[in-house]
């Protein structure tokens, strides 16, 4: 199964790659390439040209020693063109803190007229005034736009009265296939507030929000686009507000295929209202809605709720990593009442927020019921170190159509993998159905683990990789007893020292990777090989 991946917007053809890793990178000795990452975003940043393209991999943490490029209140400020990728929203986090409302500043300030893009990343856990994740522009005359693709925005929090996810203050921002949930201002805007800025939003959910509004829009000339996004659980917590407001005339709303359900102030739905004139709104599903929208006109579907909505998020098979809310049963009213036809002048997703193929008639929102080339739909998989210091591997899939046998690949950098285990599938299953398998030879360090899926006519689907850190012990000491030499099956130049149960040095020196050491003359007896911070104890024979 080939799937290819366009993005448009701010991310044109980069000039070069940078690559930085968390856990295996080093500021000091990298270079920026892939066999030789940066460790910090800092470094990464200050290494990459206008148009490049940052590739991430693991957590970065702005309180963290190495990230010293961001400041209190507004984060880490990106003053040139770039794009950033990470590895997949589970697997790539940028966060100003790591916990939600401990930290002191949001996580990035994007500089007037600068086109950045994030994609496959999860910006979490930032705080400041006006944008808690990101705030992109500073007046109304900013040109700058900001893509966000595959990306989670996850509990960020402004202190002002606008923007907890995202401010835009000029600008343009396209968001496609993301998912938005716990963030929070004080007022406004939970997810998106938008001044003088206007924004494409395609296969998003909003979920999960408490506030006065999800998204906000006020001011600004030209359109606001919403297409088959799912805005759906998100308390709203005055009788005047509503999950998605656009407080002034002066743009036009092109909004088709959009799922907008269960938000509520008490037990009373609060669902979308509008100040902007429609150039175009067919085949929406809203519970509640001011004027501008009639049941049955224009294939707009009004007064249901999401009763066959999932009400967390899952990855539910994702080939993107971002969580969605899916459609439960076939018999939703959402299910086959989209419009695949552009959205005005607007292209409508063929697929749906998780990469699957929209098929048949398309559904309402960002999730397709009988969405295709997703032979199996995936809840889960995970690594976990456990007790005996072996990786137990875990997933769990939802549904399995032809599906033959799952192979798992380890891989000690993210790039070259080796299979490590094969399972056989369920063939086809429309129940949940639990597995498990256990690598008892990990690697010492980050081991990453990715889920292949392969079908019965030899198609196959990758998921996303997760993964764990292992320390073992850095040797074993063998034969035990020894006469002439022990032997050593540490994995990298060591020094040593072999004392008696005094704590009397005998030998030492440097031992070599899988190395020996001549015990011959020591006297018979008990003796303990020190390396490091481990201690070996061996018997010495005649």
């Amino acid at each position: 199964m080939l799937m290819l991946f366009f993005f448009a917007g701010a991310h044109s053809q980069a000039q070069s790659n940078i690559y930085v890793n968390s856990s295996t990178g080093s500021d000091g000795s990298g270079d920026g390439s892939s066999g030789n990452p940066y460790q910090s975003f800092y470094q990464g940043y200050t290494a990459a040209s206008s148009g490049d393209t940052i590739n991430l991999d693991g957590t970065f943490t702005w309180t963290d020693a190495v990230e010293i490029g961001d400041a209190a209140g507004s984060g880490f400020t990106i003053s040139k063109n770039l794009y950033v990728r990470g590895a997949g929203a589970q697997n790539t986090i940028i966060q100003a803190n790591s916990s939600k409302n401990t930290a002191d500043r949001r996580i990035f300030t994007i500089s007037n007229t600068y086109n950045v893009g994030f994609e496959k990343v999860t910006l979490r856990n930032g705080k400041g005034s006006s944008g808690g994740a990101i705030m992109a522009g500073s007046s109304s005359s900013n040109t700058g736009t900001l893509e966000i693709n595959y990306c989670e925005i996850v509990d960020n929090i402004s202190t002002s009265n606008y923007a907890g996810g995202i401010y835009l203050n000029g600008g343009t921002l396209t968001s496609r296939n993301s998912t938005y949930t716990g963030n929070q201002a004080l007022y406004w805007g939970a997810a998106i507030y938008a001044y003088y800025g206007l924004y494409r939003l395609e296969n998003n959910t909003f979920t999960g929000h408490s506030n006065f509004s999800v998204i906000h829009c006020i001011f600004g000339t030209g359109d606001l686009v919403y297409t088959n996004n799912t805005i759906a659980y998100n308390t709203i917590t005055a009788t005047y507000g509503w999950a998605v407001y656009n407080e002034t005339t002066g743009y036009s709303i092109y909004m088709q295929n959009n799922l907008i359900v269960e938000n509520k102030n008490a037990s009373t739905p609060r669902d979308w209202s509008y100040g902007g004139s429609y150039s175009n709104a067919k085949n929406n599903m809203i519970e509640t809605a001011v004027s501008g929208f009639s049941d049955g006109v224009d294939g707009n579907v009004i007064g249901t709720g999401g009763s066959n909505l999932q009400s967390t998020l899952n990855l539910n098979s994702s080939l993107v990593g971002t969580r969605t809310l899916a459609i439960t049963s076939s018999s939703a009213k959402s299910v086959n009442s989209g419009l695949s036809t552009n959205n005005g002048s607007y292209s409508v997703p063929s697929r749906d927020q998780r990469n699957a193929i929209r098929a048949g008639t398309m559904d309402i929102g960002s999730y397709e019921f009988n969405g295709t080339g997703l032979p199996v739909e995936l809840a889960y998989f995970e690594a976990n170190l456990n007790e005996s210091n072996h990786v137990d591997l875990n997933w769990q899939t939802l549904s399995e159509r032809d599906n033959d046998h799952f192979e798992i690949y380890r891989s000690k950098d993210g790039e070259n993998w080796t299979l490590i285990h094969t399972e056989l599938g369920a063939g086809n299953s429309q129940e949940a159905l639990f597995y498990a398998a256990e690598d008892r030879d990990p690697i010492n360090g980050v081991n990453y683990y990715q889920l292949k899926q392969i079908d019965f006519n030899g198609e196959s689907e990758k998921f996303d990789f997760v993964r764990v850190e292992v320390t073992k012990d850095i040797a074993t000491v063998y034969p035990n007893p020894a006469k002439h030499f022990i032997a050593i099956s540490n994995e990298s130049v060591a020094p040593y020292q072999v004392v008696d149960h005094l704590g009397r040095v005998h030998l030492s020196g440097t031992v070599e990777k899988q190395g020996q050491i001549n015990i011959a003359s020591l006297p018979e007896g008990s003796y303990m090989l020190r390396i490091e911070s481990k201690v070996y104890p061996f018997q010495k024979m005649p």
